[in-house]
């Protein structure tokens, strides 16, 4: 039986969350506690599955509860409450949740959400996909510039120079940061001298972005990859990071679901460099046996390796503290179908997008032989196909002026 922490200094509030989640038909024992020190104290004495948090708080606020729970017990799904009057208050300390959610959210979205992180958790902690990660020789670390600015945007007083500031105190990083916003894929009409000036064009969430896919593909080198291409990987990420921003705007989607897209497009592969890099003989031969037989690539690197680079990829992404949207979506773009998904997401927008990379979006006839159409069926969305394709050709197009 899974245990839930449930911390909110009012009674009335503490008994709602009790009711919203009882009436849930997963086993799940709750306890709560009133402070942030009296849910640390529980957490020290006993074995949680999840904490759900007020923002704020009398006495000690969810905020810094919830980042002591992620220091030292990163493996407890952690989720955030939000009364409307805290949305400055949130987006600084939202990086510490796995979840966000209203505080008056519906008991059915509540069970929903707690009930698909600690899925999450679950899949990510199947035995051979830590054996294969505790095989591996190298594994990718996060980029400290990465945290650091990630740290930085928390501060009320942080402004776009600031923390542009920040990425300039790393040549090599800045660099590469500019030549990637000057590049055709993101179509800009003015060239880009500075990291803050980058932030001020694109957003800060997508600067961020960028600074965590470019530090992380910058620890490999071609070399040692046997044929598998840096280049023509980071290519194909950053299309399909543009790509399922454009469906996510094209669902009017929220700006933080558009970041989370993108972010998410950015990393979805991050676990093909992982197992190029440690096992490359084995990694082209999956692929190359899915060319040849047109099989599953992502089911032979199962049979191969005991875990898709998927799973690889969404294992690091969470151990790394990312929003668990982005970790879903990496782990499931090729099979979204097995996930318990009901609207359009996150996921949705990277499969569908990883699908239209590869192909030639002006020509009507292409076979999107990637898409998972149940899925789409499922969720009721197959209509919505031509105005992503639309929505894709669009972004294509920029990229060629």
């Amino acid at each position: 039986m899974k245990r839930i922490l449930l911390v909110d200094d009012d009674p009335a509030v503490l008994a709602e969350l009790q009711k919203k989640l009882t009436n849930s038909r997963a086993a799940w024992e709750l306890s709560s506690a009133t402070n942030g020190g009296e849910a640390l104290d529980a957490l020290e004495h006993g074995d949680y599955d999840a904490v759900v948090s007020s923002v704020s708080m009398s006495g000690a606020s969810g905020s810094p509860l919830l980042a002591e729970v992620k220091s030292k017990r990163p493996s407890i799904v952690r989720m955030l409450l939000i009364a409307p009057a805290e949305a400055e208050l949130a987006r600084r300390t939202a990086a510490d949740a796995h979840h966000s959610l209203a505080k008056n959210a519906r008991a059915e979205t509540l069970r929903s959400a707690l009930a698909r992180g600690l899925a999450l958790k679950e899949i990510l902690g199947n035995p051979k996909l830590l054996a294969l990660v505790d095989k591996l020789d190298h594994l990718p670390s996060v980029p400290s510039l990465y945290f650091e600015l990630v740290e930085a945007t928390k501060a009320p007083d942080a402004t776009i120079e600031s923390l542009g500031r920040i990425i300039a105190k790393d040549p090599g990083m800045t660099a590469k940061v500019l030549q990637t916003v000057n590049s055709a894929v993101f179509g800009l009409r003015e060239r880009i001298a500075s990291p803050g000036q980058a932030a001020t064009f694109l957003g800060l969430d997508v600067l961020k972005s960028l600074v965590l896919s470019v530090g992380v593909y910058s620890q490999y080198d071609d070399d040692e990859l046997g044929a598998f291409s840096i280049e023509e990987s980071w290519k194909h990420t950053m299309r399909v990071a543009n790509f399922a921003r454009a469906n996510l705007q094209a669902e009017r989607a929220t700006k933080a679901q558009m970041e989370e897209g993108f972010l998410a497009g950015m990393m979805h592969d991050a676990g093909q460099l992982v197992l190029a890099k440690n096992r490359p003989d084995r990694f082209q031969a999956a692929h190359a046996f899915a060319e040849r037989d047109r099989g599953d690539r992502a089911e032979l690197e199962r049979r191969l390796f005991g875990a898709s680079h998927a799973a690889v990829g969404a294992y690091l992404l969470d151990k790394w503290s990312l929003p668990a949207s982005v970790v879903e979506a990496v782990l499931f773009h090729h099979v979204p179908s097995q996930w318990t998904e009901d609207d359009f997401s996150c996921l949705t927008a990277v499969h569908v997008a990883n699908a239209f990379a590869d192909i030639e979006l002006d020509d009507d006839g292409a076979p999107l032989d990637g898409l998972d159409f149940a899925y789409l069926e499922r969720l009721g969305l197959g209509r919505r196909l031509p105005r992503w394709i639309q929505a894709c050709r669009d972004v294509a197009n920029d990229e060629r002026r």
